[in-house]
């Protein structure tokens, strides 16, 4: 059995081509329909869906996500799989609230799997969409998260805050986006149980320049 959440409308679909929708929510385990439509029981600490129809495209994402719950304290899981490799990102998702997310997306995914929370317990997702996002507009937001979530960067100017990445990046022989990002997740680690990305290497670092 499988899941439909209608996330686009055909507005979206001919005006907003770097919106991307999962059509079909396939469970693979540890989940089953719960009784009333629109929700699912998850019936262990790691149920998992395949999504089907519209994978995101490469580079910047904003993931956007409603899922109710009847369980707090949880983290959903969104892995992205290559011929080479996966990726997993870690979200903590707030009940009530469209949670958002920057997320960079590596070139060459065949498959996208999402894990909705990490306990037994019931829920129901309400929205779930990625937003691609031009590489200069996800470097200002991932700065601006910085200067207000992290303490080495609160209350520096955005073009500080660059500066310095560039700085630890240049000693580290990285690329500062991959610095970057591995702050802004560290930003989010309070509510997670370990880190959220493995990191990138040269085949799927973000692009540099911007």
């Amino acid at each position: 059995m499988s899941g439909r959440l209608k996330t686009q409308t055909p507005r979206d679909k001919d005006w907003y081509p770097h919106h991307r929708s999962p059509q079909r929510f396939v469970p693979l385990q540890q989940l089953e329909a719960a009784s009333r439509p629109g929700e699912w029981n998850s019936l262990g600490a790691e149920p998992l869906f395949a999504l089907e129809g519209q994978l995101p495209l490469p580079g910047w994402n904003m993931v956007e996500i409603a899922c109710e719950r009847d369980v707090t304290s949880v983290v959903s899981c969104l892995i992205f799989e290559s011929s080479r490799r996966s990726v997993t990102v870690e979200l903590p998702l707030r009940v009530g609230k469209v949670t958002k997310r920057l997320v960079y997306v590596p070139w060459g995914v065949k498959r996208v799997t999402f894990a909705p929370m990490s306990a037994a317990g019931t829920f129901s997702l309400g929205h779930f969409r990625f937003v691609w996002l031009t590489p200069m507009f996800a470097h200002n937001r991932l700065l601006q998260r910085l200067s207000n979530m992290h303490k080495h960067y609160r209350d520096l100017s955005l073009k500080e805050i660059a500066q310095s990445l560039k700085q630890q990046a240049s000693k580290q022989s990285r690329q500062w986006q991959a610095v970057a990002l591995e702050d802004y997740e560290s930003t989010f680690i309070s509510l997670s149980t370990r880190r959220h990305y493995q990191p990138m290497d040269s085949a799927d670092r973000a692009p540099a320049g911007t």
